[in-house]
């Protein structure tokens, strides 16, 4: 089982692709370490959604956030199930990759990502 996992996830004001660093911790929690800008056409290439990130999921206080607009937290749409940056305060969220709006609620269980051990 894969230690580190990358997540695609889009700019929820820009749309503009990024992954999200997952590190897996000794009690098999997962914590959102840091971020990177992605070309989303190389994301199938790279064999990102082949790990899956399953169970309690947290972000690290030192979290780079969204590489375009600094968004500390993300969402994940309850349509897609893709993943979006969220500032963490507005509550009526809107997906960047279908088009999805309403409340945000509810926690994470899963999300998809590309393995590196």
């Amino acid at each position: 089982m894969a230690n580190i996992a990358f997540v695609v996830a889009r700019c929820a004001k820009t749309s503009g692709g990024f992954a999200i660093r997952f590190e897996k911790q000794a009690d098999s929690s997962w914590l959102a370490t840091r971020t990177t800008p992605l070309q989303e056409q190389a994301t199938a290439r790279e064999g990102y959604g082949a790990t899956e990130v399953r169970g309690v999921m947290s972000i690290a206080p030192d979290y780079s956030g969204c590489p375009a607009c600094k968004a500390k937290s993300y969402f994940q749409c309850g349509r897609c199930s893709r993943v979006n940056c969220w500032d963490g305060v507005t509550k009526t969220i809107e997906c960047s990759w279908c088009g999805n709006s309403g409340p945000i609620e509810g926690s994470i269980k899963d999300l998809k990502g590309a393995s590196d051990v």
